[in-house]
């Protein structure tokens, strides 16, 4: 009796355990995506140096709030523990410096901490938040937008110009490449802005004009899925950053980083807008077509060799042994979803090598057309002639044996006769 009511329990809880531990599996995708919700897209792996998908890449597009990450890594620069305090000003809350404003905002004459107002611009994306800080940092927004073009261009962002620190400007333009650039620069140099843009909610405390807390969430939907499908991934802890943006001449944009074991993917979708799902539900183009690009690049791992790394052994002219070790002068790593064996050139040595000298050639070619190579060198010294001695010792030896007991035999049997 007691078997035929455990039983059944047991197999609920074994069904119940197996759909939890579904919804925790990562939602690989083997195939490439093919992405409909946004006109311009990029996705790029940092560790191995590649541009895994590519479409518009260059086309020019109004940044809107992705253009906070700038703000952000000037701010650092002035004041990297983010300890400093300053007050908002009326300029900063203006309809000619920011003329969007949510409907819960800071107030003219709210003082604030520089650390609140960084959550404030990069999880929720405040515009007032922008402009204060700009004016914190430069002591003027028109200073501060100078220095913020000046950066870009520092940085390789030939097709990017900014005209306000939060990206309201319309006229402001970049492109997926050379967003990634800034995002790599911000997310490389500057763990405190890693830490925050990978904060789910957050708050702007009570202050002098204000008795409540406002509060608000994270605006990157692959980092904060919340259960919809059409963003979810299974790894949303991987998930690190960056930061969305919108308004209705960009579109809505999002740009993305996800650290996994060695890898570092950075993806940007610019130029998106809402779709409709089979069963008539809105959801965000940006959001859904930037977890299709990180399900797609969480199939692929990282192959190849380190500097220094033996992967293979030659013989010198003449020898009988495998003397030379050849390791890698340099790394080359490539992407692959399954293993790929490189092509390995070894080239006929004469009979002796030194340390260094060049005895071949790896390469691994990819999907994406990249051809990586390296020289392979010897990683000692090797000689046929020093090979050749305790080979002939032995051989001495060996025959100097053999006729003693040879020698030895003959005398016996001679003693016997």
């Amino acid at each position: 009796m007691i078997k035929r009511i455990l039983s059944p329990l047991l197999a609920v809880l074994i069904v119940f355990a197996g759909t939890v531990s579904g919804f925790a599996e990562e939602m690989i995708e083997m195939e490439k995506p093919t992405l409909t919700n946004v006109n311009m897209a990029a996705l790029y792996e940092e560790t191995t140096d590649t541009w895994m998908y590519l479409k518009n890449e260059n086309v020019t597009n109004a940044p809107a709030s992705m253009t906070k990450i700038m703000t952000a890594t000037l701010v650092l620069d002035f004041d990297h523990e983010l300890s400093g305090t300053t007050t908002v000003s009326a300029n900063a809350i203006s309809e000619k410096y920011c003329y969007w404003l949510d409907d819960e905002h800071l107030e003219e004459g709210e003082v604030c901490k520089v650390d609140d107002l960084m959550h404030y611009l990069l999880i929720v994306s405040g515009n007032e938040a922008a402009t204060t800080l700009a004016e914190y940092v430069a002591g003027d927004i028109d200073t501060f937008v100078g220095m913020m073009n000046e950066r870009a261009q520092a940085l390789g962002m030939t097709s990017t110009v900014f005209y306000d620190p939060h990206g309201l400007s319309d006229d402001a333009r970049t492109t997926c490449s050379d967003m990634i650039k800034l995002c790599r620069f911000a997310m490389n140099n500057y763990p405190k802005l890693v830490e925050i843009t990978s904060t789910r909610s957050g708050e702007m405390p009570v202050s002098n004009k204000r008795n409540q807390p406002l509060t608000y969430r994270n605006t990157n939907r692959v980092l904060r899925p919340d259960g919809n499908p059409h963003y979810e991934t299974g790894f949303e802890d991987d998930i690190i950053g960056i930061k969305t943006g919108s308004t209705t001449v960009a579109g809505v944009n999002l740009s993305c980083c996800m650290v996994h074991d060695d890898l570092k993917f950075y993806s940007v979708a610019m130029h998106g807008k809402k779709a409709v799902d089979e069963n008539g539900v809105e959801y965000a183009g940006h959001h859904a077509d930037t977890a299709s690009l990180m399900r797609w690049a969480r199939s692929f791992k990282k192959l190849g060799v380190a500097k220094g790394d033996v992967v293979a052994t030659l013989a010198t002219s003449g020898s009988k042994l495998q003397n030379v070790s050849a390791k890698a002068a340099k790394s080359v790593w490539i992407l692959a979803q399954e293993d790929v064996e490189p092509t390995i050139e070894l080239y006929d040595l004469g009979v002796s090598v030194s340390a260094g000298d060049v005895v071949g050639k790896l390469t691994y070619s990819d999907e994406f057309g990249n051809v990586r190579s390296t020289d392979l060198v010897a990683a000692d010294g090797a000689s046929s002639v020093t090979t050749f001695i305790p080979v002939i010792c032995l051989t001495l030896i060996a025959t100097f044996i053999s006729f003693r007991l040879t020698r030895r035999k003959m005398a016996k049997d001679h003693t016997r006769i």
